[in-house]
């Protein structure tokens, strides 16, 4: 009897033991070690960035403006530069799988942007005599400078290369709501060297104002791309250039088409990921 005590006595102190050493090694598991569960975390943040702006297509004159140009003369196209400048709040994909849609995600900006445009023609407008007595022809350039100013916003679908390579591919929509729409506008004497308008200047036909005729709603398609730089667990800084192709006019029912480079920086702002517990907590 009294063997069977101390042998009885002996398996519990090992089943005791056992539990001891287990739940010690569950308590002492430090809580970085939980690991992140892979699942779409919500992003905000900031863009800032310039515009290089060309304007495509072939129109007489803009409504509003008025000048000494004939019809035949078209402006045919034009550049200029401008800004752009939006918050952001998105969603970054997952990846917790090879799967490609684990690595689509979404995002959203709005903001304002604004582009101004230079276009030129020219236009032979008569002769004059040089002093050596020689009769060139005159050629006078019209100048109009526009400057549009939009509330942008631009909803776009997100690819994320890999959790190791955060290069960030969008596509999406341009959808734009015009607030600013002025001009300005002049005639020069371009040649020959030398000659002058009948009033002794050789500018003439001054004016600015605002746009007629524009269109209230614009459309177009967005591309980005951008790699992230991680400051922080939280934080990253995306160097991005991106293009927009405009597919409606910002004067209506005129042969207008604007095209934009983009190049800029955002700073996002990733949420905590929620962390799974060993234990189930």
């Amino acid at each position: 009897m009294h063997e069977r005590y101390i042998t009885y006595t002996a398996q519990c102190g090992k089943l005791l033991s056992l539990m001891l050493l287990c739940t010690t090694a569950l308590l002492a598991q430090p809580q970085g070690a939980r690991e992140a569960i892979p699942v779409p975390l919500l992003q905000f943040g900031g863009y800032g960035g310039v515009v290089l702006g060309s304007g495509s297509g072939s129109f007489a004159n803009l409504p509003g403006i008025n000048n000494c140009k004939g019809d035949t003369a078209l402006f045919d196209g034009g550049s200029g530069n401008g800004f752009a400048a939006s918050a952001i709040v998105g969603m970054r994909p997952a990846m917790g799988s090879s799967d490609f849609s684990a690595s689509i995600g979404w995002q959203a900006r709005v903001g304002l942007t604004s582009v101004s445009t230079t276009f030129q023609a020219t236009e032979v407008i008569g002769p004059a005599i040089n002093p050596m007595g020689m009769v060139l022809p005159v050629t006078s350039k019209y100048v109009v400078e526009t400057s549009l100013s939009e509330l942008r916003l631009e909803p776009m679908a997100t690819y994320q290369v890999s959790r190791t390579t955060p290069l960030v591919i969008s596509l999406g929509a341009r959808l734009g709501f015009l607030m600013g729409k002025t001009f300005t506008h002049h005639e020069e004497v371009a040649a020959p060297t030398g000659a002058r308008y009948g009033d002794g200047t050789t500018e003439r036909n001054n004016s600015s104002g605002d746009l007629q005729e524009t269109s209230g709603f614009l459309a177009g398609l967005k591309a980005a791309v951008g790699f992230d730089f991680n400051l922080s667990p939280n934080f990253a800084l995306r160097p991005e250039v991106g293009t927009m192709l405009g597919f409606t006019s910002p004067v209506a029912d005129t042969d207008w088409s604007q095209t934009e480079i983009h190049a800029g920086i955002a700073l996002i702002f990733t949420v905590d990921a929620p962390r799974s517990s060993p234990l189930g907590q």
